[in-house]
This record gives structure tokens, C-alpha cells and sequence, in this order.
């Protein structure tokens, strides 16, 4: 179904082929600072390194990873580009990134349909998301071009919050050096 003959209104499931990542028994003496892959837990807070991957992205670009788990009103939606391991999660990659990529798609279920992605996850103690929901899951698809240009705003977005989350870590730095300075200055 077509919105202003612009949007495409389809199933995640008709464009997109959603797997579970296989899990691997990870003890936490084999998550280190020195593994191969970054860990990640459900939430998809890094943890450290692993040697051990569930996610591969040979031959392809990119996919979405979608935490299987909600704890309070917590959604983990990330982009994965390389190698890794995420814990009770499913990956999502466009079947044809010429008609769907996989990076709007990030942007879209992250930013836009993140509150409605959270409503599919049903449980009470632990609420799961299930496969057969997310493939069902309604999105609206715009014209490539449109993609494309979603997807350069994002990266522009990205590169500024990047640029300016180095400039807030140097004055944490400065700081603390700026302040010991001006308090040996009265010292002397």
C-alpha cells in the first residue's frame, strides 16, 4: 500500500529476513579486554571482548540488531557493521538494499518506531519480543532517494554529536587541570 505515492507501507518479514542470534555460552572470564569481537549484553552495553562472534557481516554491509528482551522500558535497537556477539537479540538485514537499507532501517526502528516497537514485547517479569511479531511489524518504506537523504542527515546529526562528545570529554579533562592550577597559583 502506497501513502501519497511516496511511502511504501510493508511487513519488516517482506523485505527483510529476521534470524535469532545463536547464543553461546560465554563464561565471564572469557570477556576481557583483549578479545577478538566486542561483547554485548542484551541491553547492548559493550562489556568487553570475546573471541567468539554470533553476528557475521561478510558479504554484506550492515544489520540491525533488535534486543529479544525488555527490562523496565528499555528497547536496544544498534547498527553492526562488523563482526561481534550480542546476547538475546535478532538481526535484521534487508533482503535488497536497493529497494530497503539497512541503515534507514536503524534509523527508522531506532528513532521513529521505537516507542511502537516497544508495545510488541509482551511478558510480565520479562517481557520478550517474539519472531513472528517483528516480521509482522508494519514500516513505512520512502523512495530511495528519501532514504538516502535520511541517512545523510543521520550521519551529519551523528558526525556532530561525535565532534562535540570529544570537545565535552577534553574540558572534563581541562577542567579539574584548571582548577589545580588556579589553587596552586594562590599558593605561591
Amino acid at each position: 500500500m502506497f501513502i501519497n505515492d511516496i511511502i511504501k507501507k510493508t511487513m519488516i518479514g517482506e523485505l527483510c529476513d529476521v534470524r535469532t542470534l545463536r547464543e553461546i555460552r560465554i563464561s565471564t572470564q572469557q570477556i576481557t579486554d583483549t578479545g577478538l569481537y566486542p561483547y554485548y549484553s542484551g541491553f547492548h552495553t559493550r562489556r568487553g571482548y570475546s573471541d567468539h562472534f554470533n553476528i557475521d557481516i561478510e558479504g554484506l554491509e550492515s544489520a540491525v540488531i533488535l534486543s529479544r528482551v525488555l527490562v523496565g522500558d528499555h528497547c536496544s535497537i544498534s547498527f553492526v557493521q562488523s563482526r561481534a556477539y550480542y546476547s538475546h537479540s535478532y538481526a535484521i538485514r534487508s533482503r535488497d538494499e536497493s529497494i530497503l537499507r539497512n541503515k534507514f532501517l536503524y534509523i527508522y526502528l531506532k528513532y521513529i518506531a521505537k516507542d511502537q516497537i516497544r508495545t510488541l514485547y509482551t511478558g510480565v517479569a520479562q517481557r520478550n519480543i517474539s519472531r513472528t511479531a517483528l516480521l509482522n511489524y508494519v514500516i513505512n518504506v520512502p523512495p530511495m532517494e528519501v532514504q538516502n537523504q535520511i541517512i545523510h542527515a543521520f550521519d551529519t546529526y551523528q558526525a556532530n554529536m561525535d565532534h562535540l562528545n570529544e570537545q565535552i570529554a577534553a574540558i572534563q579533562i581541562q577542567f579539574p587541570e584548571h582548577i589545580s592550577l588556579l589553587i596552586n597559583h594562590q599558593n605561591d
